[in-house]
């Protein structure tokens, strides 16, 4: 038995034939977080994605 991320199993869990129980508990809502180096600038496509994850963390705060 193990508690792993649906994303990270998906396909070997199929291939293993494995049962996958989608677990509905508040301790298993798991916050994260993203990190970047504060002397580094990021890449154009990398301000792009971190842009839009604070977007998306914005709009999951207003609700």
């Amino acid at each position: 038995m193990a508690i792993l991320s649906s994303r990270a199993v998906g396909i070997p869990a199929q291939a293993l034939k494995l049962r996958m129980v989608p677990l509905a508990e508040p301790w298993a809502t798991r916050n994260v977080v993203v990190c970047v180096h504060a002397d580094k600038p990021l890449s154009e496509v990398a301000g792009r994605l971190l842009e839009h994850l604070r977007a998306l963390g914005a709009a999951r705060e207003a609700q």
